[in-house]
């Protein structure tokens, strides 16, 4: 077979076929080049990948729309394969003139009720694929909920609360007690409660007058007991 030759007619088709668009004519150039390779071998065994790269098609849906309408122009004869690890087979027309539109010998041997057969596992194979795009298009976007981020509690250093505490009109010694308590229970609100903002516990501590209830009182030894002067007046 003569490869300028078949190029030329197929062209010469495509001028007069209104129904041919880019996508028909990509998708038999595929094809073609697939049977160049395979030293026009019919039938042609095809991978979907491999012909919709070829043929610059990234659609499924358009990829089997082209391919059984180019098989129901006579352009080729598509055997689909139920196997999912088999390729599919494509025979591909010799073209002889422009006139040329029958279908290859090969195909007038074949029994109608396959033919048949194939044309309802086309139209099966085009429904599956319109309600599988049909349900995707359905669906609702999801709604992506975005999480705070967690600020990790920084303790505060006698130096902060000094300031904070003289800033806020009270003094030194209430920084101290307040940090020393606070630092004894692990900065804990109420002896539970693990503390988020320190300097709200600092306001709370200074408007409650809290140094009373948490300053440690010195205790009088029993040493300094025995040595009072009972005989002193109160």
């Amino acid at each position: 077979m003569n490869y300028i030759t078949q190029i030329n007619i197929f062209y010469s088709i495509v001028i007069d076929d209104n129904r041919l668009t880019a996508f028909h004519v990509s998708m038999y150039f595929g094809l073609f080049q697939l049977w160049n390779k395979n030293r026009f071998e019919n039938p042609l065994s095809i991978s979907r990948k491999e012909v919709m790269i070829m043929s610059k098609i990234g659609s499924t849906h358009t990829y089997y729309k082209i391919l059984s309408e180019l098989h129901s122009w006579g352009y080729i004869e598509y055997v689909p394969e139920k196997n999912p690890l088999k390729n599919s087979q494509v025979f591909i027309k010799v073209l002889k003139n422009k006139q040329s539109q029958e279908v290859y010998p090969n195909f007038k041997r074949m029994k109608s009720e396959r033919v048949k057969k194939q044309n309802t596992l086309i139209h099966t194979i085009k429904t599956s694929i319109h309600k599988v795009l049909k349900k995707t298009t359905d669906k609702e976007p999801k709604t992506v909920v975005v999480q705070k981020e967690k600020i990790q509690f920084k303790s505060p250093t006698e130096q902060d609360l000094k300031a904070f505490f003289v800033k806020a009109q009270s003094n030194e010694t209430e920084a101290l007690n307040f940090f020393n308590h606070y630092t004894s229970n692990g900065w804990l609100v109420g002896g539970k409660s693990p503390m988020h903002d320190w300097q709200a516990s600092a306001r709370k501590w200074i408007s409650n007058g809290n140094s009373s209830n948490y300053t440690i009182k010195p205790s009088i030894s029993p040493k300094q007991n025995q040595n009072k002067n009972y005989d002193e007046p109160l």
